[in-house]
């Protein structure tokens, strides 16, 4: 009776042991979450069988071993969930083969290599999640081809080489995260205008240049995060004038009544801000002024500016 099951959630239990070769006989399923267990082995091969899935999720486990080449014949799945396990081995050039896939998420692995070419098919992608792994090469170069794409998340891996041209004019996206990488490249060159984007961590990798005048049109930009890199210049006062909070880590700064010393401290900072703005949203929205490591938050936005090249240009007085 089983093999008519279209639904089956057994998610957020503590089933132990291996998945049955036999969950490839359930080919009615449309759903299969077996999520936050403690399932460990390998994933079956005949999960490949499951041509009817829409959502298959098996994240929060401890599988290991590969993921299965077989993977490629789920051409339904909307979502597969594959995060916090241990597996390893190449990401399957199959994986391409997903094309109704909206949502793939293989971060907090093992998974080594680089990412096949044919997760540029994947034109339905609106998450990618591939952080926290032991990933390598280049990014992708038409990972935004279908211009869907909100959340991508690669952080914690080898990736080197620039930043794709599709990721450049990704326009929907509304999350990147691709700290902690090798990545290269001119920070007023490489990256486009974002009109949703409202996080963005490039921390701990290789880019330079300066923020440009484009980045007056990120308005719904709430966290920067560009510490560890080679970044020079000025802060755009267009950026500034959104500003509700900042985050300076690591510089020793004095503000308001106390004159600012010093904005550098693995910095040459040059800082243009709104300041009849900032001081009223400083004195209104002030949450939290801690001198050593300088987290001062005002609303929303965080910066964070910690170990580059920039220039301290402009200082205050009261």
């Amino acid at each position: 009776m089983l093999r008519y099951v279209t639904d089956l959630e057994l998610s957020d239990n503590q089933l132990t042991g291996a998945i049955p070769a036999s969950i490839g006989n359930l080919t009615k399923l449309s759903t299969l979450y077996l999520h936050a267990n403690r399932l460990s082995g390998f994933v079956p091969w005949e999960v490949g069988l499951l041509r009817s899935v829409t959502d298959l999720e098996l994240s929060d486990n401890q599988l290991t071993g590969a993921i299965p080449a077989s993977i490629g014949n789920l051409t339904k799945a909307s979502t597969l969930y594959l995060h916090a396990n241990r597996l390893s081995g190449f990401v399957p050039w199959e994986v391409g083969l997903l094309r109704s896939v909206t949502d793939l998420e293989l971060s907090d692995n093992q998974l080594t290599g680089a990412i096949p070419a044919s997760i540029n098919s994947l034109t339905l992608l609106e998450i990618l999640e591939i952080y926290d792994n032991r990933l390598g090469g280049h990014l992708p170069n038409d990972i935004c081809l279908g211009v869907q794409l909100q959340h991508f998340g690669a952080r914690g891996n080898n990736f080197t080489g620039p930043i794709p041209r599709s990721l450049k004019n990704c326009s929907s996206l509304i999350r990147l995260r691709l700290e902690r990488n090798q990545l290269t490249g001119n920070i007023s060159q490489d990256f486009g205008i974002y009109p949703h984007l409202n996080y963005l961590d490039l921390s701990d990798n290789k880019f330079y240049g300066e923020l440009s005048w484009k980045w007056e049109d990120f308005h719904n930009l709430s966290t920067l995060k560009i510490s560890k890199n080679n970044i020079s210049g000025t802060i755009p006062s267009e950026l500034s004038k959104a500003l509700n909070c900042i985050r300076l880590t690591s510089h020793l700064i004095i503000l308001w009544g106390i004159y600012r010393k010093n904005w550098e401290s693995y910095n040459y900072l040059s800082f243009i801000l709104a300041t009849t703005r900032f001081q009223v949203a400083f004195l209104k929205k002030l949450v939290c002024y801690v001198i050593f490591m300088i987290l001062i938050w005002l609303q929303i936005i965080l910066v964070d500016l910690f170990q580059n090249s920039l220039v301290n240009a402009q200082t205050y007085s009261s």
